[in-house]
């Protein structure tokens, strides 16, 4: 492997590194804002009103359950983002492309996470009034972050061995 390959990787992988930080940092900063698509869909989907609590997020009118910080998907975001740079990365030629490429993917990951976070929280909320909300909540959020992750990995290995 060249010199000149070397480096393009270093900083591409330090380019991803970057993104993802900012974009951590983005997500989580003002969770009044990014929350916005979670209580919507929810609002959509059941007819329950929410308030915002500073440091602490969104809480059902009825004190039901707390749509939080770690509701967003900040940390699914970067899984999703790492696994799409790690496998795709790669398979563009030149450094622009690539640098363009990581850009997409951060949305795409963004996107998908969100989708998820959103699944994960209307989909458990039927069960808020259970004995054992909080463990059948993190038992269902296991399933769908490592259901995704799994998915967006085989997604694009399936499509890797249909190019080739």
């Amino acid at each position: 492997m060249s010199e000149n390959i070397k480096l393009e990787k270093i900083i591409i992988y330090l380019f991803t590194a970057i993104v993802s930080f900012a974009v951590y940092i983005f997500l989580t900063t003002d969770i009044r804002i990014t929350l916005i698509p979670h209580i919507s869909t929810i609002k959509l989907l059941y007819p329950m009103q929410f308030e915002f609590i500073p440091g602490t997020g969104y809480r059902e009118a009825g004190g039901l359950f707390i749509i939080g910080e770690s509701c967003i998907g900040a940390k699914l975001f970067i899984c999703l983002f790492l696994i799409l740079t790690i496998c795709r990365v790669d398979r563009y030629d030149g450094f622009f492309k690539k640098i363009s490429s990581i850009l997409l993917f951060c949305i795409t990951a963004v996107f998908l996470a969100y989708i998820a976070t959103v699944f994960r929280i209307t989909a458990s909320i039927p069960f808020c009034g259970m004995e054992n909300f909080q463990l059948i909540h993190t038992i269902f959020s296991l399933m769908v972050y490592f259901g995704t992750g799994l998915g967006l990995y085989a997604f694009l290995n399936y499509r890797s061995e249909k190019k080739s």
